[in-house]
């Protein structure tokens, strides 16, 4: 009886510090988590395909253009820009990823710099993806390609600092190609004054 007594009074007396250890831990966790939130650097992104010109294959080549923060710092990014390379592997809170709609998925590893501007401070980019499907279409419906990520630029007003989602539709079957959209990497409007 005195020995199981003292093990629930050691319990009880360890319990405040154990509190605190979690607590702090949690705290701690919420720190982290919380540090994160502003550093988007995504700024937008288009993508569109088409096949090859191997009319005996269902190969396509996937184009991902898309515009970042050039001030954005990360290892890969940085040190890219300051080296004056012209190929960049893009990374974030998510990591940008192109799923293919066949269980396959690519990343943005080799992203071609086009363009950009550091006074306005944007970079655009470019990577194809060169990619065979085993059939035409998928079981008569289209197969998905799908690019997503985290985090948008902050400060903008179009879900700053949350996650994106592009999509497009590939059926060889009634297409060879898909639309192309072409945008700038950034867009200044000046705030109360008539458009026309």
């Amino acid at each position: 009886q005195k020995a199981s007594s003292a093990a629930t009074s050691d319990y009880r007396n360890a319990m405040p510090s154990l509190l605190f250890v979690l607590s702090t831990a949690i705290l701690c966790g919420v720190t982290a988590a919380t540090t994160e939130v502003g550093q988007g650097h995504f700024r937008y992104a288009t993508m569109y395909w088409r096949k090859t010109d191997d009319p005996m294959s269902n190969t396509v080549e996937i184009v991902i253009e898309s515009a970042w923060r050039r001030s954005y710092s990360s290892e890969y990014f940085t040190e890219a820009l300051e080296n004056g390379e012209t190929v960049l592997q893009i990374n974030g809170a998510v990591t940008p990823t192109v799923s293919l709609g066949d269980g396959q998925q690519r990343y943005l590893d080799s992203v071609r710099v086009t363009a950009f501007s550091t006074a306005e401070d944007w970079i655009l980019g470019e990577q194809v993806i060169t990619h065979s499907y085993s059939t035409p279409n998928h079981r008569g419906a289209p197969w998905t390609v799908e690019f997503t990520g985290c985090c948008r630029i902050d400060g903008g007003i179009n879900r700053q600092d949350g996650s994106w989602h592009l999509s497009s539709s590939i059926d060889l079957l009634l297409s060879l190609h898909s639309p192309r959209t072409v945008s700038l990497p950034a867009v200044f409007v000046t705030a109360g004054e008539a458009v026309g």
